[in-house]
Order: structure tokens, then C-alpha cells, then sequence
């Protein structure tokens, strides 16, 4: 494996932005380029130290830097992936058992009406004036006690999901957040990996 010997670096080359040659003061605390804001050191996974674009290994711990970035935000990117998918599936089972919910409300107490009207009619009122919308009324409770759970189980979609679907949203949500995050580092590394390969041919051969 290739690697760059840090005490053979000249403080002139690392002092200097590698895009526009800017001379850049305190090297260790600054990340970026003050003239160009060109990306001056890359971040260690591994043990957190920031490192210059021209060492092929961590200056503190050794290891391959870039690969290393590279194998754990693919590895984050895919766990989101993965949850995130299930998210989408349960999501599409929720609202169609919200809609189911939705129908049997409309149409449950309605139904109760039309067929207790005529019923109401036939009996010359013995039941009472309000049977028609007292039926109506208790079609409607039915639905608002049992209607999720009926709804949940017609679209096989667990009970508590829908139970706790704001929460499980917002979740979702700050995965999506963190996922963008992570594919923006993985983009990264996987291109300061490609570069310093293609200015390093030799430690393709390794």
C-alpha cells in the first residue's frame, strides 16, 4: 500500500490550498480554504482526526481513512434505506385503512337510517320519533370505538402502528433528514476515495 510519509511533507505543501495555492494559516484547526472554500482535510471515521488530502493513511490511527468513510456511510445509507421502506409500505397500508375507516363511517350510520325509516313508518312511531336517528347515532359510536381496529385488521396493518402513527411519522421523517445527510457524506468520500486513486495509480496494485 502506498502511503505518504508525513515528515517528508514540506510545511509549504500543507500549507497551501491544493485547488488555488492559497496559503492557509493555523493548517491543523482550519478544514477549508479561506479563499475558495475548497475542502482542505478529510475526517477519520474511525478516531475523528482531521487529515490532509495528501496522506493516504490517518496520521493517528493508521487505517485507510477514505475506505473507511466510504464502507460506513454505505452501511448507514442502507440500514435507512431498509427502514424507510418499511415505512412506505406500512404507510400505504395506513391509508388505506383510513380510508376503509372513513367509508364505514359514511355509510354505516346512513345505512342504519334508510332501513329504520321505513321500519319507523310501518310501526305507526310505537318506537319512538328519534329511532331512524338514534340508529343512525349508534352506528356511528360503532364505528368510532371499533372502526380502527376493524379497519387495521382488514389491511392486515398492526394495531399500535396506527395507534402511534404521528410518532412513527415524524420518525420517518428524521430518518429521510438523516439519510439525505448521510448520502451527501457518502458522496464525498466515495469522490476523495476515486481521486486520491486516480493521483495514486500504485496503490491500485497493492
Amino acid at each position: 500500500m502506498l502511503r505518504v510519509d508525513v515528515k517528508k511533507i514540506t510545511a509549504l505543501e500543507m500549507a497551501r490550498c491544493p485547488n488555488c495555492s492559497h496559503a492557509i494559516d493555523q493548517m491543523g484547526k482550519r478544514t477549508h480554504c479561506q479563499k475558495c472554500n475548497r475542502q482542505l482535510t478529510v475526517l477519520c471515521i474511525s478516531c475523528q482526526t482531521n487529515n490532509s488530502l495528501l496522506f493516504s493513511n490517518c496520521m493517528k490511527c493508521d487505517c485507510d481513512f477514505r475506505l473507511i468513510g466510504v464502507e460506513y456511510y454505505s452501511k448507514e445509507v442502507a440500514k435507512l434505506d431498509f427502514d424507510l421502506k418499511e415505512f412506505y409500505r406500512l404507510e400505504e397500508l395506513y391509508k388505506k385503512a383510513t380510508n376503509l375507516e372513513r367509508i364505514w363511517r359514511l355509510t354505516l350510520p346512513s345505512a342504519l337510517f334508510l332501513l329504520a325509516t321505513p321500519c319507523w313508518f310501518l310501526s305507526n312511531n310505537v318506537w319512538g320519533l328519534l329511532l331512524p336517528f338514534d340508529l343512525a347515532f349508534i352506528g356511528y359510536l360503532i364505528i368510532k370505538i371499533y372502526g380502527k381496529k376493524w379497519a387495521t385488521t382488514k389491511v392486515k396493518l398492526p394495531l399500535e402502528y396506527a395507534k402511534h402513527w404521528k410518532a412513527i411519522s415524524l420518525e420517518a421523517k428524521r430518518q429521510e433528514v438523516r439519510k439525505d445527510e448521510m448520502e451527501k457524506q457518502l458522496d464525498y468520500y466515495s469522490r476523495e476515495l476515486s481521486c486520491f486513486r486516480q493521483k495514486s495509480p500504485d496503490l491500485n496494485q497493492t
